[in-house]
């Protein structure tokens, strides 16, 4: 069983798995819109005369991103894993337009 200690960390591990993932995605799309791009976390930056195509691949990659990890894939893979523990239900989804 992990104790609190672990589950931190796991906690804040799979925050910069996906948050690296998400940069990762947006770098790409911005490599191939011919774009310069800097990031540091969640931080992202590209020549000001390109802020606004940045900014339209940014709203296009959250969606995607929002896609693959509001789906709660970690839930069903713990669940699968750990089928002896109970885990809290997820909270309602919200009515955020992903298109």
């Amino acid at each position: 069983m992990l104790d609190n200690r672990e589950l931190h960390f796991l906690q804040i591990l799979y925050t910069h798995l996906t948050g690296s993932h998400m940069m990762m995605m947006i770098a790409l799309a911005c490599r191939d819109a011919g774009l310069r791009f800097a990031g540091v976390h969640d931080s992202f930056w590209t020549h000001a005369c390109d802020v606004d195509q940045m900014n339209e691949i940014l709203r296009q990659k959250f969606g995607q991103y929002l896609k693959i990890y509001a789906s709660s894939p970690l839930l069903e893979s713990f669940q699968a894993s750990y089928p002896a523990l109970t885990f809290p239900p997820l909270p309602e989804r919200g009515d955020f337009d992903l298109q």
